[in-house]
């Protein structure tokens, strides 16, 4: 792909970024009417994309591999964050939240499709799942604790309890953790996002490449996943755009030393997973890409759903809405320099 190409599958992004906007503010887009967006794109939309995209992806050794270095890596990125609070003052919980994780299904599946198309998306989705699994695991349990914190209840007791002791179930557990550990875990089978994941992967053990199933290229299914698949991309366009039209600049200088800590971060980690371990791992530059245009992405957009704290949380919608816009820039970046120079070497 040349660049004049690149550029005229990126217009198609930024004008309805800027259109979710202007929509935003004339009144024509409305936070409910967005809320059912988001949903459309998490339940329907976005599924049929990660089936597609899971259905093609090689289950073998090297993808666990991969998957457990991406998982242990969004980890490692939370302790780290403890250096830019430090060096910087920033709020500890907020921080260390929003270094873990990467928003990969309202952003991240729009910008690789939109750039490199829809044969990429293997590639992307092997680079996700540990991504997806920490998120929806370990960040997932963090969060439900913020959140309990934040209504008034002790994370280790009972507020009814004398002394605070905690609730123990028969095997000595703190029931508020159990119950927690459950919430996640109905949570995380009842998800469109992670079933469509699951449903993949098991597709791809069955029928590899997804040769001759009916979600094949050809196949009677794949017009139908293919076309509500693509709606993804332009109404993850749009709910970005509306995002972004109340930015607030009250924490700007804030945001961005913590974006730039995070870039600093993320990009440090993502390229030992690309020099060190893909390599090893057989994995070529198309793998390479995915890993770089991941771990660019800003934190997941569902952490500002539980933290309460009226300053974290406008320094959080500031963050979230700040690095969207970088990373946009930055996969683009990548796309013209690095991708269009190298896409289709060995």
């Amino acid at each position: 792909m040349d660049s004049l190409s690149l550029i005229s599958q990126f217009l198609p992004i930024i004008f309805l970024v800027a259109l979710g906007a202007l929509l935003g503010k004339q009144g024509f887009l409305t936070g409910p009417m967005t809320e059912g967006l988001k949903r459309i794109v998490s339940s329907i939309s976005l599924p049929a994309l990660l089936f597609l995209a899971f259905s093609r992806v090689s289950v073998e050794g090297r993808l666990g591999l991969l998957a457990f270095a991406v998982f242990i890596s969004c980890a490692l990125l939370g302790f780290s964050a403890l250096l830019p609070v430090k060096l910087f003052s920033l709020p500890k919980g907020a921080t260390v939240l929003l270094f873990q994780g990467f928003e990969a299904g309202m952003l991240g599946y729009a910008l690789f499709t939109s750039f490199y198309g829809k044969s990429a998306l293997p590639a992307f989705a092997s680079a996700d799942l540990g991504q997806v699994i920490y998120v929806f695991t370990v960040l997932m349990f963090q969060l439900q604790r913020v959140d309990s914190i934040a209504a008034g209840q002790e994370w280790s007791g009972d507020k009814g309890q004398p002394g605070g002791q905690s609730k123990l179930d028969s095997q000595g557990t703190p029931k508020g953790n159990v119950q927690e550990l459950r919430s996640i875990l109905i949570g995380l089978l009842s998800s469109p996002v992670i079933l469509a994941i699951i449903a993949g992967l098991l597709a791809s053990i069955w029928f590899p490449a997804a040769h001759g199933t009916p979600w094949d290229e050809g196949g009677f299914l794949y017009p139908l996943l293919s076309t509500v698949g693509s709606v993804t991309t332009p109404l993850v366009s749009l709910l970005v755009g509306f995002g972004l039209k109340d930015l607030s600049l009250a924490n700007v200088s804030k945001s961005l030393l913590l974006i730039l800590s995070r870039l600093v971060a993320v990009i440090l980690f993502a390229l030992g997973i690309i020099k060190l371990l893909l390599p090893a791992l057989g994995y070529g530059f198309m793998q390479a890409l995915a890993v770089i245009s991941l771990f660019i992405l800003p934190p997941p957009f569902i952490i500002p759903v539980f933290k309460k704290g009226d300053e974290d949380r406008a320094l959080i919608s500031t963050v979230l809405s700040l690095h969207t816009l970088v990373a946009i820039v930055l996969a683009f970046g990548i796309a013209l320099i690095w991708g269009n120079s190298q896409l289709g070497s060995p």
